[in-house]
């Protein structure tokens, strides 16, 4: 990010990704998915101080049509991604007591099938990213414009990419 919004990307030495399937998810729970996603769990993430940027990913019926995966991963329909400030150990534990009392205060995504393929760290080593992607060459994260779907689901979309 830029001086005015916080560290750099380069700053941040830990990465989070979760793979999320909704089995069996028609379009309700999607939507009920999404809501939760959008207007709890990402906003109450990125307001800690230890989170630089998060963000998640849907995978549209288009995606899925050209791409290919594993069987394991063949039925993800969101990526989340969180950025991690330092110190990581204390943003970390931060992190991990919000979702712990979300948990038990009885918020969170309770829709059945919820299935997570990879929740994962992984330390930062260097990123590339395509001149279409629309990312700064600075490596900055920049929120794409907000949009719906057809389907009335909120997205952003930068690079024919559909983010929830």
């Amino acid at each position: 990010m830029s001086a005015d919004k916080g560290p750099a990307v380069r700053d941040c030495p830990l990465v989070f990704f979760s793979f999320v399937e909704l089995q069996g998810g028609g379009a309700e729970e999607h939507r009920r998915y999404n809501e939760w996603h959008q207007l709890d769990h990402r906003p109450e993430n990125l307001a800690l101080p230890g989170i630089a940027w998060g963000d998640r990913w849907r995978r549209t019926q288009q995606s899925r049509a050209v791409s290919t995966a594993t069987a394991e991963q063949a039925g993800v329909d969101y990526v989340a991604m969180y950025w991690f400030r330092s110190p990581v150990d204390e943003s970390v534990r931060a992190w991990e007591q919000l979702g712990a009392d979300s948990f038990q205060s009885g918020r969170g995504p309770m829709i059945p099938g919820v299935r997570r393929t990879l929740l994962a760290f992984f330390r930062p080593v260097r990123g590339y990213a395509s001149a279409s992607a629309l990312v700064p060459t600075r490596g900055d994260p920049v929120p794409p414009q907000p949009r719906s779907a057809p389907d009335g689901d909120p997205v952003r979309r930068t690079a024919g990419v559909g983010h929830p």
